[in-house]
C-alpha cells in the first residue's frame, strides 16, 4: 500500500467508529486548538520518519505514523484516566480493523503514550 492509501484507509475505519465526532485531516495535531466546530472525539494522524529498505530479502517501505484520540476532560479533570482508556480501545480497534482489510502490517511494536 502507498503512503496515500495507508492514511485515507485510516480515515475511513476512523469515520466508521461511532465514539469519533471530528477527524483532522491536516497532519497537524494543534489544529483542535485553531478550530471552533471541533467535536469530541477527535481524531488525527500525523507522519514522521519513513524508511525503504530495498536491500532486505523482500524489499519493503516502513511508515512512521501518530495516530491521536483526542477527548475533552471534565473541569476536575475525574474522567482522564476513562478517556485514556477509551482511548486506547478506540485506535486498538481501528488499528486491528486496518490488518483485517490491508495487506499491510506493523512491523514494530504499537505504543500508547496517553496525557
Amino acid at each position: 500500500m502507498t503512503l496515500k492509501e495507508i492514511i485515507e484507509k485510516l480515515w475511513e475505519l476512523a469515520e466508521n467508529e461511532p465514539n469519533i465526532n471530528t477527524i483532522i485531516k491536516s497532519n497537524d495535531i494543534y489544529e483542535l486548538n485553531q478550530r471552533q466546530d471541533i467535536k469530541y472525539g477527535a481524531f488525527c494522524i500525523t507522519q514522521h520518519v519513513h524508511q525503504e529498505f530495498p536491500e532486505a530479502e523482500n524489499p519493503y517501505r516502513q511508515y512512521t505514523l501518530y495516530l491521536y484520540y483526542v477527548d475533552r476532560l471534565q473541569s476536575d479533570k475525574s474522567n482522564n484516566l476513562q478517556i485514556q482508556s477509551h482511548g486506547i480501545e478506540v485506535l486498538s480497534d481501528i488499528l486491528r480493523k486496518f490488518e483485517e482489510v490491508s495487506q499491510a502490517t506493523f512491523s514494530t511494536t504499537i505504543q500508547y503514550t496517553p496525557f
